[in-house]
């Protein structure tokens, strides 16, 4: 094939673009349905942390693609980096997130197919092939309508490795759900057979994991930091007394 025009390169994006906008509403269920999980992945993530994030947790979704190529779709929340070298901080957006097709055939050299990111109402086309564009876009739509369908089934396809942070799985319950026995504990609701309904924040579910263990003190002054990062000192001050009174209780 030879050099690719500027107006053939122009055509392919709105041929993208164009298909982005016909599967508005497939694109909004998967990112809302993704919320329910990194969302309590987060909180996690945060206990584990006893404080703001120093680098990027390891929070991601791992699904298998179908198809004669041997593929994954990749989804990461969205992160920032603040601050620099010794005081420099992550912090999570869990409301949108980046969506990676990678080839998994060991030859290739190129493995990160197509990028996409999921906003609120709106997605965003990253890095992609001219040759190939097309068909990887269909295929991560693939991916997300199979999971929207039927989300245990698309996680079962991975008996090898643990659908959220790529560990072997080594049981046969594990290897039939993808998921492994330490991820499996923030997936209950990610899980539900209903499906999700409504987006979950990070603050949802700090309020939800309150509701459920009042006398949790360690979300709760979890939830004071977060909501100290976020410019909202004198509610952060209020968690930081109630977590007190139920130390002393």
């Amino acid at each position: 094939m030879g050099k690719i025009t500027r107006e053939q390169w122009s055509e392919l994006q709105c041929q993208l673009n164009d298909r982005l906008a016909d599967s508005a509403g497939l694109l909004e269920s998967f990112r809302v349905s993704m919320t329910a999980l990194f969302a309590p992945l987060e909180l996690a993530a945060r206990k584990r942390a006893d404080g703001p994030f120093k680098r990027k947790p390891p929070i991601s979704l791992r699904l298998i693609a179908t198809g004669d190529h041997p593929s994954k779709l990749v989804v990461l929340p969205y992160h920032r980096v603040n601050g620099r070298r010794d005081r420099r901080t992550v912090t999570l957006d869990c409301s949108r997130m980046d969506c990676e097709l990678i080839d998994t055939a060991p030859e290739v050299a190129s493995p990160k197919r197509i990028t996409l990111r999921l906003l609120p109402c709106k997605a965003v086309l990253g890095r992609h092939f001219y040759r190939t564009a097309q068909g990887d876009l269909e295929r991560v739509l693939d991916v997300m309508q199979d999971f929207i369908d039927d989300r245990r089934k698309v996680l079962a396809r991975s008996h090898e490795h643990c659908c959220i942070c790529g560990r072997s799985l080594t049981d046969e319950l594990s290897r039939s759900r993808g998921i492994g026995p330490e991820c499996i504990q923030g997936c209950h609701r990610f899980l539900n057979p209903k499906g999700v309904v409504r987006e979950m924040t990070l603050e949802d579910v700090f309020k939800e994991e309150m509701h459920r263990n009042p006398e949790d003190s360690a979300t709760r002054l979890i939830y004071a930091d977060w909501l100290e990062e976020n410019g909202r000192p004198e509610e952060a001050s209020r968690q930081r007394e109630l977590a007190g009174n139920v130390l002393i209780v």
